[in-house]
């Protein structure tokens, strides 16, 4: 059945990791949904979203910890995809923290 419907074990692998990985879940239509006030309320969200879920899923800090120690094109795919979808975030965000005196794209990276 694995290989039938995934091709191979590295494949459903990967299917399970995307539908854990918490930015994955927001990568359809959150962002579109969140352009109408600069991303402030979408990066509130995501951001209280995530330290939650990260402290509630001892399953995701496991794949994170197996993520950061362990490079190969599975994780390097998945963490490139967080980044698209990061900077498309913060592309919505730029605009609203502009002149601010806030560098909310370090201030992101810390808490991320």
């Amino acid at each position: 059945m694995i290989y039938r419907y995934f091709g191979n074990v590295q494949e459903l692998f990967k299917a399970y990791l995307l539908q854990k990985d918490f930015w994955m879940l927001f990568e359809d239509n959150l962002l579109a949904a969140n352009r109408h006030d600069f991303g402030q309320t979408l990066a509130k969200n995501i951001l209280e979203s995530q330290i939650e879920y990260f402290y509630c899923n001892k399953e995701m800090q496991q794949i994170m910890r197996w993520q950061i120690n362990e490079s190969n094109d599975i994780s390097r795919g998945l963490a490139d995809s967080r980044e698209r979808l990061g900077e498309e975030m913060l592309g919505i965000t730029d605009h609203y923290f502009k002149d601010s005196g806030v560098n909310f794209r370090a201030l992101s990276a810390v808490v991320i």
